[in-house]
């Protein structure tokens, strides 16, 4: 900001050069002079000086940022004086970890306390404040909502003086714009950084203190602004992936369901939807883009990984799971099973899929790249670097809320929050120091670290709002800094100009200077100590003004600061008294010369001495002419002092240091020793003990200094020729800060003499070659002292030379000749004016010290006409020199590129307007520069909103707006102020783009003459506003007056889960007697004791269910309304999970815990010939006795420590000499038999029996229990919320009585366990159902029938139902009827062949 800024220094330093920055730009880089506090954390407040914040408020002064902190400094005590003191902004700041966007009862934890906040505001007239800064407290609940952490409060009492005297102050009315920021900080090791801000929205912006567009903010109009908000996020994690060489490609075409993918869309958030949105993520507006080329990454975890995360990091508090999470994947990076990749297409939209086996449907982490590899900042679920799925943070997550299908995920949506790092300089005049003088021009300078991909524009205006320049668009930080403005010669004393950087439509940056007609006067230094007089020279009069003879020199007595007066018997002469006017000691007086100015300051012995750099004598002066008007103006300075003490010697003027030259063959590194120290006197001496030495500015590359000896090393290049001279400045610093540069001398040797036989080949390529555009031009290699190369050499273009565009280059291998072509001028041509090619020399083995490097130089000539584009100022000869075109937008080596009629020529304006309430006012358009072209049309931005109680509408011919306020009353207009942009099409030729004029218009609600923006009692009903809304009444409806003295009650939102109870406190007034509260959605509510209003939130509500609770008195009228927004509830803890197994006899059977962690002091009961035990991985072994028979059953039932049943599991002894087979009726048969080993269709005696039998046999009992049974064995009771591993499943448990499974059925389900009963065909008793996350559906399915057909159906699954529950639960039972149908056709064709082969025997 200038106004944080002396003059902008203009030294241009090398690397600013090396850079290749304009002259601009390169005094910019040199002096350092960005302020980069709004997004970088670098603060610098004045070119080439870092200054620390000031210890308290500093008005006249921008060189500071000011320490406003009011609860440190005890004007805050408690949440009352938030809302009853003047000047004061306040809010909270809070890191995103769930929670909602609101400023009040958000859920969300706060920044560390002690970070520091930042704030600027903007006057009505445009001009804009320093920087204030504050820091956060745990003590003081600025937000009245019971959690005082993260809050803070902007002290603004004293507000800020400008050049013309004028007191600004913030009172939070309309027309006063903020902003608020916390710059990044690191937390448990990730970066953290701004994502919202309340209001405003977009980080960093400014925003009206009075607007419809409300996040939480709270304006006691004319008093203080409250609940302001800044959001915070620790920034996207890489952390939570693979290593990016294992990244995968996961592009996918194909449908999601069933197919490990995931769906969304990415685009880059300005907040048009949302400015006034603190409920849910963004929404998508028809002017936000979407991001096209952008990568979305996205991982998942190993069965092995989700268990890991469920102990290590969702058992945490919510705040801790980020750093867990961290240290989790850094210790164990093979639990991250996955990273899979997409590109966005043009309108942002990706698809993606995961390999088969490393999706986890609910563990999953995403993010965002762009399209130079930066992860961005972006609204999604995850705000917080967190494996969940993709719909866990509603509040956070971008519109529509992503949905769930069976495998896969869509609507998972990214809102990228590009926070633009850039700051406006206005670099040689600022508010308060530095005022410009009418016909001078304000140097603007646009700096940051990258520019927003969103667009961007530079608004200039004036103290009253008029448009006085725009650039438009901003593509580069080149074209932003030449939007320089000239200050008309015209320009009144006191007019203010802003410059506003606009990134789609948010005013993210904004700086201001004042104009100053009067010439000053400027006084030199002076200075003297207590007791003696000191008479300052005369002084200078700026714009070549001269004192007229009639003329004289007075004191500003208006302005004479605390404490002087004027001597009544002299009117040249003013007293201060010290303080004690019984003392004369201390007494100071100064006496003007009214024909000199010369000033004569006396102060008294016991005058106060200055101590802190302030001046003890500071005055005004005027010059004033012989009416006694004023013709410049100054200050007059003088610093009392003690007597000067003589001055401390310094380290660099007792000790002188002295390098001994050195000297070095090419390709060598020569070593120059320590340098040599002597004392003033020319002695040898030490240097003193923490002297350093450096390298100085522009030292050669690769060179060493010896940090702690000063010993040098010189590297000598390889081509450097015998007698050069490299010249090396080392920088020695000395313990007092001190310094001394002293040069190091190294000379080039000649090099060695080579080896006999061999010649040390010196090739070269000539001067620079001229190339004109769309020409071909050739430079020849040549070898010096008549060497000729040796036969056999070639020559190539270095390999990693990269060939610019519009230009083409080719080496002659065999003569070395290069040929470069520059492309012929226009869009398409060369741009690089300069080209250094490396040609490769390589010799034949043996003949030479070893391969040479060449450059062959080539220079553009755009237009050819014979001078380079290196010097030529016109490079495609158009007459237009290439800064001009440069400076208004078009292609300097384009010779059909030319600038258009510059925009600010036409200079459309509007003249601000006041309506009186329910009246009409027309306000037409004036044009100051060229007249208005014909064929000009207007109209009203579309993307302007009309406030409610306003009518806007423009004629489109002539460009009049006419607004219309509504009549005062309840449904009467509210805004005070509106600013109706209006689009002007010039017709086609006479400008380079549209235009945009604002109309302003300021509502006056009684019609006193006096906008409701300056008047203390709107409605005119004698009430002040103040009051009015203090207690509650209308300050715009005359009819509406306070009923009694106290304020009205008051609520916030709030959030809650199914089944809980949310209390929203009070913070307003008493509840009156009587009052009800209406409720509409799945909840009810009360009010209790205290005023709280306590909602209960029904066990059924659905994540996203809003609950509207309507507080009344008791005639109806309404005191408030609040919403509770339901949110996602709490997922039960997954119980552990085991199959059935089976083994021979003497084995140890393995069953693995497919699910939650075993709890401590869980216990197993065992039955049947075995024993069982949990091992230390939560796997059940059981050892079977070796006399255990085949078809045994070992029952292994699992309890908590209490008793409680956990799981029941089987393992089935099974032959010793063949083991059984899986999915038949548990004892080794096959499909179909009678359980007792024969065969299928035997009479169970071990024979086979009849061969009638074996085809009905195998056909309906392996069909039947195979088919039907493995079809509804894949839809087994829930279990674990993991997918099994595919073809991995495993047959269900058998119930009580005769019924066994069936067969597993291949996916990736789980059969289900039986139901109990020994009846054939009764189904057992259905699961309990687990309630999904938001529309996770890891559905379960149905248990298999055992054999002959007659078995118990196991229970129903439990599927975990989220938003599409009711369509898979259809899928389920509708795989059950067809696997049936298939099994009933299977008998059909069973009996049939049975029948069909008897009646053949018959």
């Amino acid at each position: 900001m200038a106004n944080l800024r002396g003059r902008k220094a203009r030294n241009a330093g090398s690397g600013a050069f090396a850079l290749g920055f304009t002259d601009k730009m390169k005094s910019v880089a040199a002096a350092a002079a960005v302020l980069m506090l709004a997004t970088t954390g670098t603060v610098v407040v004045q070119a080439q000086v870092s200054i620390p914040a000031a210890s308290a408020q500093t008005p006249g002064t921008q060189t500071q940022i000011i320490e406003a902190d009011a609860i440190a400094s005890g004007l805050v005590k408690d949440s009352s004086d938030i809302t009853s003191k003047a000047n004061i902004l306040s809010g909270g700041a809070w890191v995103v970890s769930g929670g909602t966007p609101a400023t009040s009862s958000n859920g969300l934890k706060a920044v560390p306390e002690g970070t520091t906040v930042y704030m600027q505001w903007m006057d009505k007239d445009g001009a804009v404040s320093p920087i204030y800064s504050t820091k956060t407290h745990n003590n003081v609940d600025v937000q009245a909502d019971g959690d005082p952490t993260g809050s803070y409060a902007f002290d603004l009492t004293k507000g800020w003086v400008d050049n013309a005297g004028k007191t600004h102050l913030y009172n939070a009315t309309s027309g006063q714009y903020f902003r608020v920021w916390v710059e990044d900080y690191q937390q448990d090791g990730l970066n953290v950084s701004m994502i919202r801000q309340s209001g405003g929205f977009f980080p960093g912006s400014f925003v009206n203190s009075v607007t419809n567009s409300n996040l939480g903010q709270f304006p006691l109009i004319g008093t203080n602004m409250q609940r302001t908000g800044v959001f915070m996020q620790q920034d996207p994690s890489a952390a939570l992936t693979r290593p990016e060489n294992e990244w995968t490609d996961g592009s996918f075409a194909g449908d999601l369901s069933l197919n490990r993918a995931i769906s969304g869309r990415v685009w880059l958030e300005t907040g048009q939807l949302d400015y006034a949105n603190s409920a849910t993520g963004p929404n998508q507006g028809t002017n936000e883009p979407g991001a096209e080329n952008y990568k979305v990454v996205f991982s998942s975890l190993t069965n092995e990984g989700v268990q890991a995360y469920e102990a290590k990091v969702n058992s945490l508090p919510k705040p801790e799971r980020a750093a867990a999470a961290q240290q989790l994947f850094k210790d164990h990076p093979e639990y991250i099973s996955a990273t899979v990749t997409t590109k966005t297409d043009a309108n942002g939209d990706y698809k993606l899929q995961f390999p088969e086996g490393t999706y986890q449907h609910r563990y999953l982490y995403g993010f965002v790249q762009d399209p130079q590899g930066d992860i961005v900042t972006a609204y999604s679920t995850y705000v917080t670097p967190e494996y969940q799925r993709p719909n866990r943070l509603g509040s956070w997550t971008p519109q529509a809320i992503p949905s769930p299908l069976l495998n896969a995920w869509f609507n998972v949506n990214f809102a990228v929050v590009d926070v633009p790092k850039l700051e406006l300089n206005i670099a040689n005049f600022d508010m308060i120091d530095n005022p410009a003088n009418p016909g001078e021009t304000a140097d603007l300078v646009l700096s940051g670290s990258k520019l927003s991909p969103l667009p961007k524009k530079i608004v200039w205006t004036d103290k009253n709002g008029k448009v006085v320049k725009t650039c438009d668009p901003i593509e580069t930080f080149e074209q932003g800094s030449a939007c320089d403005f000239d200050v008309p010669a015209d320009a009144p004393d006191g007019m203010i100009y802003t410059a506003t950087l606009y990134v789609a439509d948010n005013p993210i940056a904004k700086d201001s200077f004042i104009v100053q007609t009067k010439a000053d006067l400027t006084y030199p230094p002076a200075d003297t100590p207590a007791g003696q007089p000191v008479t300052t020279d005369a002084p200078t009069i700026s714009n070549n003004v001269t004192k007229p003879a009639d003329g004289k020199f007075i004191f500003d007595e208006n302005k004479l600061p605390g404490g002087w007066v004027v001597d009544p018997k002299d009117p040249n002469k003013v007293v201060n008294d010290g303080g004690t006017p019984d003392n004369p000691n201390d007494d100071i007086t100064a006496t003007i010369d009214p024909d000199t100015g010369k000033v004569t300051v006396n102060p008294g012995p016991d005058a106060p001495l200055n101590q802190d750099g302030t001046p003890e004598v500071k005055l005004p002066v005027v010059l004033v002419d012989g009416a006694n008007k004023p013709i410049a103006t100054g200050d007059v300075t003088v610093d009392l002092t003690e007597k000067p003490d003589a001055p401390v010697e310094k380290d660099n003027d007792k000790f002188q240091p002295d390098y001994e030259d050195g000297s070095g063959k090419p390709g060598t590194d020569v070593t120059v020793p320590a340098p040599k120290f002597t004392d003033k006197d020319g002695n040898d001496t030490k240097a003193p003990e923490g002297t350093k030495f450096t390298p100085g500015d522009n030292a050669p590359d690769g060179v060493k200094v010896d940090e702690s000896t000063g010993v040098v090393t010189v590297p000598v290049p390889a081509d450097a020729k015998p007698g050069d001279k490299i010249t090396v400045p080392v920088v020695v610093t000395y313990p007092d800060g001190t310094t001394d540069t002293v040069d190091v001398t190294v000379t080039v040797e000649e090099p060695d003499a080579p080896a006999p036989g061999v010649v040390d080949y010196r090739p070269a390529y000539g001067d620079p070659v001229v190339v004109p555009a769309g020409e071909s031009k050739t430079s020849d290699i040549a070898y010096p002292d008549g060497q000729t190369p040796p036969a056999g050499t070639r020559y190539e273009l270095d390999p990693n030379y990269t060939v610019p565009a519009g230009w083409t280059v080719k080496v002659d291998e065999t003569t070395g000749q290069v040929t470069a072509t520059a492309a012929p001028a226009g869009p398409d041509g060369a741009n690089q004016e300069e080209l250094v090619v490396p040609v490769r020399v390589i010799y034949p083995d043996g003949t030479s010290t070893g391969n040479d490097v060449a450059n062959a130089v080539f220079q553009l000539d755009t237009d050819g006409d014979g001078t380079p584009d290196l010097t030529d100022t016109d490079d495609d000869g158009d007459g237009i020199p290439d800064a001009e075109e440069i400076e208004k937008g078009s292609d300097p080596k384009d010779p059909n590129s030319k600038p258009q009629t510059p925009l600010s020529d036409f200079q459309p304006s509007y003249p601000e307007a006041t309506v009186p309430a329910g009246g009409k006012v027309t306000s037409d358009v004036t044009f100051e520069g060229e007249p208005k072209p014909e064929g000009t049309k207007f109209e009203i931005d579309p993307n302007f909103k009309v406030p409610n109680g306003w009518t806007v509408t423009v004629d489109p011919e002539t460009g009049a707006v006419t607004a219309e306020a509504a009549p005062a009353g309840p449904n009467g207009a509210d805004q005070e102020q509106i600013i109706v942009p209006v689009v002007i099409t010039y017709p086609d030729g006479t400008a380079t783009h549209n235009d945009v004029a604002n109309a302003v218009f300021n509502l006056d609600t009684d019609g006193d003459g006096t906008p409701d923006s300056k008047d203390d009692d709107d409605d005119g009903d004698g009430i002040p506003d103040a009051e009015e809304i203090e207690k509650g009444s209308d300050p715009k409806d005359p009819n509406s007056k306070p009923s009694d003295q106290t304020p009205k009650p008051d609520w916030n939102d709030g959030s809650g889960k199914p089944g809980e109870s949310v209390t929203l406190p009070n913070n307003g007034g008493t509840v009156p007697d009587g009052a009800k509260v209406e409720t509409d959605g799945p909840g009810k509510a009360t009010i209790d004791d205290n005023g709280n209003i306590v909602v209960d939130i029904n066990d059924d509500a659905k994540p996203g269910d809003k609950i509207t609770v309507v507080v009344t008195d008791k005639d109806g009228n309404k005191i408030d309304e609040v919403t509770v927004t339901v949110g996602d509830p709490d997922v039960p803890a997954e119980k552990p999970d085991w199959n059935d197994g089976s083994g021979k006899p003497g084995e140890t059977v393995t069953l693995p815990n497919n699910g939650g962690t075993v709890p401590d002091g869980a216990k197993v009961d065992t039955s049947g010939p075995g024993k069982a035990t949990i091992g230390d991985d939560g796997s059940i072994k059981v050892d079977i006795n070796d006399d255990a028979k085949p078809g045994d059953k070992i029952t292994v039932v699992v309890t908590d420590k209490d008793g409680n049943k956990i799981d029941e599991v089987t393992v089935t002894v099974g032959d010793p000499e063949a083991p059984g087979g899986d999915g038949s009726d548990g004892t080794g048969s096959l499909p179909g038999s009678d359980g007792s080993g024969s065969l299928p269709g035997s009479d169970g005696s071990g024979s086979t029996g009849s061969s009638d039998g074996l085809i009905p046999g195998l056909i309906g009992g392996g069909i039947i229990g195979g088919l039907i049974g493995g079809s509804l064995g894949n839809h087994g009771d829930h279990g674990s919320s993991m997918p099994g591993k595919p073809g991995d499943s495993k047959p269900g448990k058998p119930g009580a009585g005769d019924s066994k499974p069936g067969k597993p059925g291949a996916g990736d389900s789980k059969p289900g366990k039986p139901g109990a009963g020994d009846q054939g065909g009764n189904t057992g008793k259905p699961g309990t159902g687990n309630a999904g996350d938001n529309g996770a559906a890891n559905q379960g399915g149905n248990a298999g029938t055992g054999t002959t057909g007659g078995a118990n159906t196991g229970d129903n699954g439990a599927a975990d139902q989220g938003n599409r529950g009711g369509q898979l639960a259809m899928t389920g039972v509708s795989g059950v009827a067809v696997t049936l149908g298939a099994a009933v056709l299977a008998l059909v064709a069973g009996g049939a062949l049975l029948a069909l082969r008897r009646r053949r025997e018959s």
